[in-house]
């Protein structure tokens, strides 16, 4: 009985160690910052880049998404759309790849498809966030325009659906303001669920933008 005793002791204090060990882990996860977690998934995928010579070898950049380092920096979510946004303003992401990189993943995040629909002919990853960076600035107004647009409710709900988590900002805006009703904004609503911060985050990042 004693020792039968001794083992349940010891699975208990193990079970104890390790629940503690989760609460030690995801308390310096909580006080690691997104600007200090975007950094460290933009080094992971710089390191990534340089070590694995068959991605070195890849000409299309939307290959790379499969890649850990990607698919960590995407898992991060909309609270780090700003953030990736600041960086591209302050210049602090890489040249080349990596600030294509940055971009495609602002669009996966963001649920945009703003470089797909584009006729700017950007070729590289600063052209490509220019091109990224003035729709978003100026998505409100682009939003605007769509609506008010002779195009029919199908080729609006299509256009409108490119800016994504913006146009449904911009619809759920417009219907709180008392600037379109409800039924209104039905006809053009994207699949994307705002959740309770996204709508602050998006304006964030549209000020980024406009930067």
């Amino acid at each position: 009985m004693k020792k039968k005793g001794i083992f349940i002791t010891g699975g208990i204090l193990i079970v104890a160690i390790v629940a503690v060990s989760l609460v030690i882990g995801l308390n310096r996860e909580s006080t690691v910052s997104m600007a200090e977690q975007v950094e460290d998934k933009f080094a992971l995928l710089d390191s990534e880049l340089e070590t694995d010579p068959l991605l070195m070898a890849q000409s299309n950049p939307y290959l790379y998404r499969e890649t850990e380092a990607y698919k960590s920096l995407v898992s991060l979510g909309m609270e780090a759309v700003p953030v990736i946004v600041e960086a591209m303003n302050e210049d602090t992401v890489p040249g080349g790849l990596q600030q294509y990189l940055a971009v495609i993943a602002l669009e996966e995040i963001t649920g945009t498809k703003i470089l797909e629909n584009s006729n700017d002919g950007a070729v590289n990853g600063e052209e490509c966030w220019q091109v990224w960076k003035k729709e978003v600035a100026n998505v409100d107004q682009e939003l605007a325009a769509i609506i008010k647009s002779d195009k029919t409710d199908t080729v609006k709900k299509k256009e409108i659906k490119n800016y994504g988590i913006f146009a449904e900002n911009y619809l759920e805006q417009a219907v709180s303001e008392g600037i379109m009703d409800k039924e209104e904004t039905a006809k053009y609503e994207t699949d994307i669920v705002l959740e309770a911060k996204d709508s602050e985050l998006c304006e964030e990042t549209i000020q980024g933008c406009k930067k």
